[in-house]
């Protein structure tokens, strides 16, 4: 598993209230890991906070960070831009995109993989977040420093936004600011904006997701972009800060799993 570790998840607690009340058999493998959601002779299965409703391709695009901004630039979607480094596959630099970058501006050496923030840093240039990247184990990309005034959050299934809330109060470590609600951030429920709709939904669609979490993010500028799309739903923060939150992640698995098993 990547990013943040969270004992006793809500996740298997609360997709198993919905599939009671909707008549779907659900079964829990490996300490709630998995879990056997089956209504008839269909099975489908959740796996983490991945739901058997996304295509795996599609679910691998979201679990890239470069991979994603690639098929939101093709799609025309505003994105926050990143760059591949380092793979696995070498340990060099040859890309030529990275050539063409400035070295002058700020930049932010980020996992290619993972959540939750975590080895994310910045640095003054360019070659310095790759010189640090080269010794890192792993792959690894950079993204062009921006300075962030507002993130929200939109869960998006089938073109229609369940949820969407603010990150408040977020985390600094250094000069660097997090909006990660493992990191102490405060969801706030707020509508999508016009906007902010087209943005998540055209976010979603690009990575070709029936279902995702898409951050949207509002620059200095007031400019507005997706900073990235999860395939994974995770409410665990969300859903720990009231009882009204916690009702509203119930409707949010409840139409996930409505979603994967469509009434014929």
């Amino acid at each position: 598993m990547e990013g943040e570790y969270i004992q006793q998840r809500l996740l298997p607690k609360l997709v198993a209230e919905q599939c009671k009340m909707l008549g779907v058999e659900c079964v829990s493998f490996s300490a709630d890991w998995m879990l056997r959601l089956k209504k008839n002779d269909d099975s489908q299965w959740v796996i983490g906070y991945h739901f058997d409703i996304n295509a795996a391709a599609a679910s691998l695009i979201a679990k890239d960070k470069v991979a994603a901004y690639l098929a939101l630039s093709a799609a025309g979607v505003p994105a926050v831009a990143h760059y591949l480094v380092k793979s696995t596959g070498s340990q060099k630099v040859p890309f030529a995109d990275i050539s063409l970058l400035s070295n002058e501006a700020e930049y932010v050496m980020k996992p290619l993989y993972g959540t939750s923030g975590y080895g994310i840093l910045k640095h003054p240039s360019l070659s310095d977040a790759i010189e640090v990247i080269r010794d890192q184990q792993g792959e690894w990309a950079v993204s062009p420093y921006l300075t962030i005034i507002l993130e929200k959050r939109c869960i998006v299934l089938d073109g229609n936004i369940l949820c969407s809330y603010v990150k408040q109060a977020p985390s600094r470590t250094g000069d660097m600011v997090f909006y990660n609600l493992g990191r102490g951030a405060i969801p706030v429920d707020e509508p999508a904006t016009q906007r902010e709709r087209e943005l998540a939904v055209q976010g979603a669609r690009a990575c070709g997701l029936r279902l995702a979490a898409v951050d949207i993010v509002t620059l200095e500028s007031g400019e507005q972009r997706v900073l990235e799309v999860n395939s994974g739903i995770m409410m665990e923060h969300y859903a720990r800060r009231s009882a009204d939150n916690y009702e509203r992640a119930s409707q949010v698995y409840r139409a996930i799993v409505q979603g994967m098993f469509p009434v014929s």
